[in-house]
């Protein structure tokens, strides 16, 4: 068995934390990931099975008004009266060789796969009923792979489905490589996104909490910075602007490295700090707020004004690539073309560009066509590439790929 969270869909096989499954919802194991697929673009699920090779038994329990109650249950060899009237039913279950997903009764139906069919609400597919324990296992194994992929190809929800598709189940691949092995890039970035779109909004102090959280990941991991954020927010004074204006920026380096949480740039950017708060002082009295500011226009663009030297509004010791942490941290959605996604979708890899590596607009499109296409948010997808092809993580697609593990190597280009 394993769990799926009641909101983020994120899979676990268990915990022995008290209370902590009340938030998730039990699944078989095979049909888990097509379950958190569907729900994450809103096919909302209530039940599902995948198949059971073997029979299972229990007992169920009769109000003493129940009439014929050895009957009510399938299977049932064994009754009893209570003391209290009630009924005690025994049951045996013979194995169950078919499948079903139960849509919720407001959910949109996508069409059924291949060898499946619709039962008012329920999806179901049903396998062969003479066949011996191995066989029902690889009958089953091959009909949820297919299933899996057919809801990968599922477009979100109410919309219609993105011509450039063909691809989105290596996003899922990808996903369940990582997961499996825990080497996706740990990242808060997709709980600031959904809260944005939610509705909240942030307010000056919170740009500048992103903006240092984005200063930290430079040249470190950010799985060694997170047990730290609540030190981190207190060396800050909770992001007061006028205290961190009137404080030495020696004092926020050394204490950053005190709790060893410091990089090679950090003296350099604590003493950018000050500066980059009054620009975006300045910003927020022509926009009316930072946050108007990045929601002006596409992320790509607001990196550029707070990136490029030719900006007025360019920020010290910040490039590109922590000017998209930045935004992301404060719910702006976005990918960031870097070399190892513009690897990744150039013509020698998955081919979604007649170049190598693809351009920058290349990436930006194709992600948010796979964004259209899977649910997920188009930052989550970037994290998803760059974890499988960074060393350190994934250390499948790197320049040097390693092909023979690679998850996804039927719909790549390489050596063919």
């Amino acid at each position: 068995m394993s769990y799926i969270h009641k909101t983020s869909f994120d899979i676990i096989q268990g915990t022995n934390i008290d209370d902590e499954l009340e938030n998730y919802f039990e699944v078989d194991e095979p049909i888990a990931l097509t379950i958190q697929v569907l729900n994450r673009k809103g096919y909302i699920t209530e039940f599902c099975c995948c198949g059971h090779a073997f029979g299972d038994s229990g007992e169920a329990f009769a109000d003493p008004e129940t009439p014929n109650c050895e009957h009510i249950i399938v299977g049932t060899y064994a009754t009893e009266q209570l003391p209290d009237g009630s009924h005690r039913i025994l049951f045996h279950n013979r194995p169950e060789h078919s499948a079903y997903i139960a849509f919720a009764k407001d959910s949109a139906l996508p069409p059924a796969p291949a060898n499946w069919y619709y039962h008012e609400n329920s999806l179901q597919c049903d396998y062969p009923g003479d066949i011996d324990e191995f066989a029902f296992w690889e009958t089953m194994l091959r009909s949820m792979r297919a299933l899996y992929i057919w809801a990968c190809h599922l477009p979100v929800a109410g919309t219609e489905q993105p011509a450039n598709s063909e691809n989105a189940d290596l996003i899922f691949a990808i996903q369940s490589h990582l997961q499996s092995r825990g080497l996706q890039y740990e990242s808060s970035i997709d709980s600031a996104i959904k809260a944005r779109l939610k509705g909240k909004s942030y307010c000056l102090s919170e740009h500048i909490k992103g903006l240092v959280y984005s200063l930290l990941t430079n040249q470190t991991s950010w799985k060694r910075i997170v047990p730290h954020l609540t030190e981190i927010d207190n060396v800050f004074f909770q992001y007061d602007i006028d205290k961190i204006k009137a404080t030495s920026p020696a004092y926020f380096s050394d204490a950053l490295f005190a709790i060893k949480c410091g990089n090679r740039k950090t003296a350099a950017q604590m003493a950018a700090l000050t500066y980059n708060i009054e620009v975006f002082e300045r910003i927020s009295n022509v926009y009316g707020s930072m946050d108007d500011f990045v929601t002006s226009a596409p992320a790509h663009e607001i990196v550029a004004l707070l990136a490029s030297s030719v900006s007025k509004y360019k920020l010290r010791q910040v490039g590109e690539a922590l000017a998209w942490e930045y935004i992301r941290n404060v719910g702006i959605d976005g990918a960031k073309p870097d070399l190892h996604l513009r690897r990744f979708f150039g013509k020698s890899r998955i081919g979604k560009s007649n170049r190598d590596p693809a351009t920058v607009q290349e990436v930006i499109a194709e992600v948010e066509s796979l964004a259209k296409t899977t649910g997920l948010s188009m930052a989550t997808i970037d994290n998803l590439i760059w974890s499988y092809c960074a060393d350190g993580y994934g250390e499948i697609c790197t320049a040097t790929p390693h092909c023979t593990e690679c998850a996804i190597r039927a719909l790549c280009n390489r050596d063919r």
